[in-house]
C-alpha cells in the first residue's frame, strides 16, 4: 500500500513548495478547483415538520390508546395513525435536536453531502450524551468523538491546557 499524500499546508510549512514549485503545481490547481464550502443550512425537515394532528395523537398514544382508537378519535385512516405513532419520537425530540443543530451548525461547513449526514449523526449522538452522560456505552462515546474529529469540531472547542483554577474562577497557567 502506498503512502498517503502529504497535505499541501504541511508541504508549505516545510518550504517544499517554495523549493520546487513545478512539482506541486498540479496539486495546487486541484485545490483551487475543489468545491467551495457552503453553510449547513436549516435542520432536517423530519425534525421540524409534523402533521397537524401530531400533538393530539401523541397525547392519545401516551394515554395508552391503541392505533384503532386513535384513528377513530382523529377521524383518519389506520395507516395515517400508524405514521403518526412512528413519528412520535421525532415529535418529542425534534426541538432538542434543532437546538443542538443551531449550536453546532455555524461551526461546520459542507463540502460534500456526506458531511451533512455526519452532522445529523453528530447531533443525535450529542443529544444522547447530554441526556445520558456517563451511562452511555463506550462505543457510543467513541462514535461521538469520531464524529467530532471528522467534522473538525475538536479544533474549535476550547482546549484545556496546563493550569489551575484560581479563586476568581479563571485559569492560571503554570509550568
Amino acid at each position: 500500500m502506498s503512502r498517503p499524500r502529504t497535505p499541501l499546508y504541511v508541504l508549505e510549512a516545510r518550504g517544499s513548495i517554495k523549493k520546487d514549485p513545478q512539482r506541486y503545481r498540479e496539486r495546487q490547481e486541484q485545490a483551487r478547483k475543489a468545491p467551495k464550502a457552503e453553510p449547513v443550512g436549516p435542520p432536517p425537515s423530519r425534525w421540524t415538520v409534523f402533521h397537524p394532528l401530531q400533538a393530539r395523537a401523541c397525547e392519545l398514544f401516551s394515554a395508552g390508546e391503541g392505533l384503532n382508537a386513535v384513528a377513530a378519535a382523529l377521524e383518519i385512516p389506520w395507516e395515517k395513525a400508524r405514521e403518526l405513532k412512528d413519528a412520535q419520537v421525532a415529535f418529542r425530540e425534534g426541538p432538542r435536536l434543532c437546538a443542538i443543530w443551531a449550536e453546532f451548525a455555524p461551526q461546520v461547513t459542507i463540502r460534500t453531502p456526506m458531511r451533512r449526514a455526519l452532522l445529523e449523526q453528530f447531533v443525535v449522538a450529542m443529544d444522547k450524551f447530554r441526556r445520558l452522560g456517563e451511562t452511555m456505552r463506550t462505543s457510543e462515546k467513541n462514535n461521538l468523538l469520531s464524529l467530532t474529529a471528522r467534522l473538525e469540531l475538536d479544533q474549535r472547542l476550547p482546549s484545556v491546557g496546563k493550569g489551575v483554577r484560581g479563586e476568581d474562577g479563571t485559569w492560571e497557567e503554570y509550568d
